[in-house]
């Protein structure tokens, strides 16, 4: 696994945890995906916001077979962000919403 971040503080963690870090903005700058040899990785987890398409679309382009996970504000973003290459686009809102749903239907009822 490789974690790429632009936050020194946060590639220095995950240095010392062991973690092989690219440092950079993957977002913008191609030449970090290929530091972090996207073009032979399986998968790719976008965990911050990819609003723009762009790193989607950047590491597609690189390794089109390669399932990307990303996070989506809601439907219309996720679409676009399908649209640009991503495999599968969580909605955060979607998910806190079924899991407060599920909590709910789990209470039990009172007489």
């Amino acid at each position: 696994m490789v974690l790429i971040d632009r936050d020194d503080a946060t590639a220095a963690q995950a240095s010392d945890m062991g973690f092989l870090v690219v440092k950079g903005d993957a977002d913008i700058d191609d030449g970090v995906l290929r530091s972090a040899r996207i073009d032979t990785a399986s998968a790719l987890f976008v965990t911050t916001a990819d609003e723009h398409r762009n790193l989607t679309l950047m590491a597609h382009t690189l390794n089109p077979k390669l399932s990307i996970v990303v996070t989506g504000a809601d439907d219309l973003l996720g679409q676009m962000l399908r649209r640009a290459g991503a495999s599968e686009v969580v909605i955060a809102e979607r998910l806190l919403a079924d899991a407060m749903l599920g909590r709910l239907a789990a209470r039990p009822t009172s007489a």
